[in-house]
């Protein structure tokens, strides 16, 4: 009567496993170079990129003098027909050294181009 113990079994079972590592490192690497050059589905086509609206709303922020120690702290996008007829970011700017948003300046920029909508909250 032979008896199996479950070393035997295991160690069987190991051996063959090890064969899966090197292969799902082949399939990543293959699906790494097939995706290559696919368009990145977090970066929608027609916007520009949340960091370019920032830097463009930073430059109109810093056209008036009294908001150069203002600092953006918050972009969100704006789908068409959510605050006006075309698509738009919306970059929140406060003051550096403020904790609240009394004094905060609002920073509209077009969705495709960048180009500059309205500013609000500017202090007098």
């Amino acid at each position: 009567m032979t008896r199996h113990t479950e070393n035997s079994r295991s160690s069987t079972g190991r051996g063959r496993s090890w064969l899966l590592y090197p292969v799902w490192i082949l399939v990543c690497g293959i699906a790494f170079s097939a995706l290559k050059g696919a368009p990145d589905p977090a970066s929608p086509t027609g916007r520009i990129a949340e960091r370019e609206a920032i830097a463009r709303a930073e430059v109109e922020i810093r056209r008036h003098k009294t908001l150069n120690r203002y600092q953006a702290v918050h972009a969100s996008w704006s789908s068409a027909g959510e605050l006006g007829e075309e698509t738009r970011w919306v970059i929140l700017f406060k003051p550096a050294e403020a904790t609240g948003l009394q004094d905060a300046v609002v920073v509209e920029l077009g969705g495709e181009d960048g180009c500059l909508i309205r500013m609000r909250g500017l202090p007098n």
